[in-house]
């Protein structure tokens, strides 16, 4: 019995390869896009012109979130840009708390309402028999309701915070925003690539079909490409 639990979890590891490549290597094709603080300096670039719009940075990128969720079809995607959004949402004004909620809990509306998913609905609808992505404008409208939803939560916590925040607090904003990475021209021309290429990822998963392999597969072309645009070597790269 041991055995074939043993053989059992193996065969699980196999049969699910195409689960964990993508997943390792869209992890990776964004973290060569992060490594340069790309993401970090464009959004800090900004912010710095505008340093008393904090609130509707936090609105506006909260919204960008939960549009990636719908079109990206990402869930863990989302992981590594925890840390980048923080810092984001640190250098603003507020906290380690608000970061992480302004990327996790709209991708979580973009994904959980499934309207161009390619897994949650793609998957579910062929396997059923259902014509694939079809009743969309339900789906849309449950967007609409649960980022309606979450935007009031984020909205309502960077408003107390803000409110009963300390003069330390302040001062290290003020310094993230100083020390902001520079938005060189790799950096944009990078970003920019990354940018159009959600658009084609969204059209592929769409329209395309694309599964886990083709995912996978553009995730490892973005990272090369995006890794040349930033002047890196192979090994670098690798």
């Amino acid at each position: 019995d041991a055995a074939e639990r043993d053989l059992g979890f193996l065969e699980g590891l196999v049969n699910n390869a195409a689960v964990f490549g993508m997943i390792l290597f869209s992890l990776a094709g964004i973290q060569v896009l992060n490594e340069p603080k790309a993401i970090e300096a464009a959004i800090l670039s900004v912010v710095a012109k505008r340093r008393n719009a904090a609130l509707p940075a936090i609105i506006a990128l909260s919204i960008l979130y939960g549009l990636i969720g719908v079109l990206a079809s990402w869930s863990i995607g989302f992981a590594p840009f925890v840390p980048i959004t923080i810092a984001v949402v640190k250098a603003l004004g507020y906290d380690d708390l608000l970061g992480a909620t302004v990327c996790l809990l709209p991708g979580a509306c973009g994904w959980t309402s499934g309207v161009v998913n390619v897994y949650s609905t793609a998957l579910a609808q062929s396997y059923t028999g259902l014509p694939i992505l079809s009743g969309i404008w339900f789906r849309v409208i449950s967007f609409v309701v649960f980022m309606a939803v979450a935007l009031t939560f984020i909205i309502a916590y960077a408003l107390h915070y803000k409110k009963h925040m300390s003069a330390g607090d302040t001062e290290a904003a003020a310094a993230a925003l100083e020390n902001r990475p520079e938005f060189t021209v790799r950096r944009k021309i990078a970003l920019t690539f990354n940018l159009l290429g959600l658009f084609l990822l969204a059209y592929g998963t769409s329209v395309w079909g694309w599964s886990m392999n083709e995912i996978s597969g553009y995730w490892i072309i973005v990272g090369i490409i995006t890794g040349f645009i930033m002047g890196w070597n192979p090994d670098q790269i690798c």
